[in-house]
């Protein structure tokens, strides 16, 4: 057995085998990261958010391939915010961000996190600068200009209602 094996499985619908497989392999390799990346994945297919959650941070920080890295850290912060963990996830992605500097995907999910703790402003700058350095529309370029100025102050303008 091997972890293609697991994939296909899970990947076809049998999690249960697939975690039976990726668990005797997990015996023979306790610390090998993509192991437990993938058995997080199939936790989360069965619905075992808390081992999921086990798997992906022992993952993450034993360290995993660029690819397999990315999407792990977009579930474990998906995770946290599922379990109302939004601190937590917020410095998580701060964290990842340091590391994935570039990773478009982290900075949405940071901007979410950031709304859902009360940070409204930081989040929809963020958001803004976003669609600024991804969007590829003709429209959206015209309008650069002033997105980028709101993107530095987001409540410019805003009246205030007493």
């Amino acid at each position: 057995m091997n972890i293609e094996t697991a994939i296909e499985l899970r990947l076809r619908g049998s999690l249960d085998e697939a975690q039976q497989v990726l668990e005797a392999i997990l015996e023979e390799t306790p610390e090998d990261p993509l192991v437990h990346y993938h058995l997080a994945t199939t936790c989360i297919g069965r619905g075992d958010d808390a081992a999921a959650i086990s798997h992906y941070k022992f993952a993450l920080d034993a360290g995993l391939p660029d690819e397999e890295d990315g999407q792990a850290v977009l579930a474990y912060a998906a995770l946290l915010r599922s379990q109302r963990k939004y601190l937590r996830a917020a410095r998580f992605l701060q964290e990842s961000l340091s590391r994935r500097p570039g990773d478009d995907g982290i900075r949405v999910f940071l901007a979410l996190t950031q709304h859902k703790l009360g940070m409204h402003t930081e989040a929809v700058q963020s958001l803004v600068r976003i669609l600024l350095s991804t969007a590829d529309s003709a429209r959206i370029n015209e309008l650069s200009p002033m997105l980028s100025f709101y993107a530095g102050d987001i409540d410019f303008g805003a009246t205030r209602r007493s």
